[in-house]
């Protein structure tokens, strides 16, 4: 887990770095859900599927479908953030470099999409609770096999991966291409 410094020291350096660098690293969280972190998860649900017995915990069912909700939601999400707030952001920061007025946007002030995104998140974040209820904080009952405690570790270590992906976009990318921008 890091350290409070470590996390001070990350959100400094995302606040100073080039929005292209903090788009690109928000770009690499989606490769790495859709990739790996959304499969792997999938491949876990249908394992245990395969292998039901008698200690499987009866939250699955509804932990499963919690899962894929909130895939299918960010899905959409990183698809609006990766064809139309990210390439605006980016066409402004190098309309200002060069000197030039912001361009227009067929969506009008950067806050438009920004407070979609936003509604985006606190509806992610109510589909991440929903599973870490349906999964009881993620303990796995002492009668759970390996699969299903591997399962919760990567649920667990999922939902940590989005908030911190959410900081950075919430708390650091928003305010600084309203910035770039304007409202």
């Amino acid at each position: 887990m890091a350290s409070t410094d470590q996390v001070t020291r990350a959100e400094e350096y995302w606040r100073q770095a080039p929005l292209d660098s903090l788009i690109e690293r928000l770009l690499r969280d989606h490769q790495s859900w859709r990739v790996k972190d959304f499969p792997m998860i999938e491949y876990l649900f249908d394992r245990l599927e395969d292998t039901s017995g008698p200690n499987q915990p009866t939250c699955l069912v509804s932990l499963r479908r919690a899962f894929y909700r909130l895939r299918g939601e960010m899905e959409g999400h990183m698809s609006r953030e990766e064809n139309v707030l990210f390439p605006a952001i980016i066409d402004a920061q190098r309309q200002m470099g060069e000197g030039l007025p912001a361009p227009k946007s067929a969506f009008g002030s950067m806050q438009n999409p920004i407070s979609i995104l936003e509604d985006d998140h606190e509806h992610d974040e109510r589909l991440l609770a929903a599973i870490r209820a349906a999964a009881h904080g993620y303990q796995a009952p002492e009668t759970a096999d390996e699969n299903v405690r591997i399962l919760f570790r990567e649920l667990q270590a999922l939902e940590a991966a989005m908030h911190a992906h959410t900081h950075l976009e919430s708390s650091i990318l928003f305010a600084r291409a309203l910035k770039v921008r304007g409202r």
